[in-house]
């Protein structure tokens, strides 16, 4: 294995120097998208995604003693900055540089929630990972029975990877509101609701949530999506053995998404079943050759091969320079890491998982 590995021993310092040169001194939390072909500067009130995701790098390689004195607490600080206390989107996080295309040619007083809610996941779990919280819960979601129920039948279910996500932020918040501002009767009355739902969309043959027949990478993404919604709630999931069956025979190496996805859910199956585990760690360590491609001589990974990524939701972020950039950097780091918790290299390099 050590072979097979062996191009790993030098990530913690290649990543930090890559990443150091994105910081803006002076300013905790800033943090651009790309060293050449940024199409945006980070300031007070502009890079959430980017500081979220950068923190996030840094907790799971094991680099905060690389922060100065405070530097930590003040980048916690920026990043609540974004949580709106007030108003119709109160309790959500908000940034322009995405929220402002995403509302664009809506109606007066309608919002794009699909992009506020994914941000607004980001960030709280990025605080909770530090042991911080919001200032405010996020309340702008289902509060009754009825309402959950009516939620999530109003997905579209033929495109899992997609539905699989709101539901997931919606167990992420139950639970967040919770055990941050004890809101226990919401969590109590309306998770079991909601379990009650996916185990009606569960598909028993292929261990994922979905209706009609998806195409296999939807099957395999939209179950990373629900796994982590099982996640925050620390409870098991069915079926993982049929899910490891599905992901063996799954491809999903196209960009970091993809990558990052079918490796969480097979890291989230070990934890519960051994089945095929031989198959699944040579799958994993032929899926760490494959994340060699994307990374960089500047020290990070590229979203795709030999291009970064050059839109965020519906904002455009960069040039698409052949360059490392931070989203597809964490989606590979959290790969690595990922693969790590099964093949057990974990310890010895000081890396951990995050909070998602």
């Amino acid at each position: 294995m050590s072979e097979d590995i062996s191009w790993l021993a030098n990530l913690n310092e290649s990543v930090w120097g890559w990443l150091s040169a994105l910081r803006v001194s002076g300013h905790p939390g800033w943090v651009r998208h790309c060293k050449e072909g940024a199409l945006f500067e980070p300031g007070i009130r502009r890079g959430l995604g980017t500081s979220c995701l950068a923190l996030k790098i840094i907790h799971m390689l094991g680099l905060y003693d690389r922060l100065e004195v405070g530097e930590l607490a003040d980048w916690t600080q920026h990043i609540q900055s974004f949580q709106r206390g007030w108003g119709f989107t109160a309790g959500f996080f908000e940034d322009p540089l995405t929220i402002d295309p995403a509302d664009r040619g809506k109606p007066l007083f309608q919002y794009d929630f699909v992009v506020r809610r994914a941000e607004t996941r980001q960030a709280c779990a990025t605080l909770m990972m530090v042991d911080s919280a919001p200032h405010y819960p996020v309340t702008k979601i289902p509060r009754t029975p009825q309402q959950v129920r009516d939620y999530i039948h109003e997905l579209d279910w033929t495109t899992p990877w997609h539905a699989g996500s709101h539901v997931g932020h919606l167990l992420f918040f139950f639970n967040m509101n919770n055990k941050k501002f004890d809101r226990h009767g919401d969590a109590d009355k309306l998770i079991p609701i909601v379990m009650e739902e996916l185990e009606k969309l569960h598909n028993p043959e292929t261990g994922g949530w979905y209706s009609q027949s998806p195409s296999m990478e939807q099957i395999v993404n939209g179950a990373m999506k629900v796994l982590t919604g099982y996640a925050a709630l620390g409870v098991p999931f069915p079926n993982p053995e049929k899910l490891i069956d599905t992901c063996l025979t799954a491809a999903n190496d196209m960009d970091g998404c993809h990558n990052a996805d079918i490796v969480l859910v097979l890291e989230h199956c070990c934890r519960i079943t051994r089945h095929r585990r031989a198959e699944v760690e040579d799958f994993l360590l032929k899926r760490l050759e494959n994340i060699r491609r994307f990374y960089r001589a500047d020290g990070g990974f590229s979203y795709w091969v030999n291009k970064a990524q050059t839109n965020y939701y519906t904002a455009e972020i960069s040039r698409g320079l052949p360059e490392s950039d931070v989203h597809g950097t964490i989606l590979f780091v959290w790969g690595i890491v990922m693969a790590g918790e099964v093949l057990g290299y974990n310890q010895q390099h000081g890396w951990r998982l995050p909070v998602t």
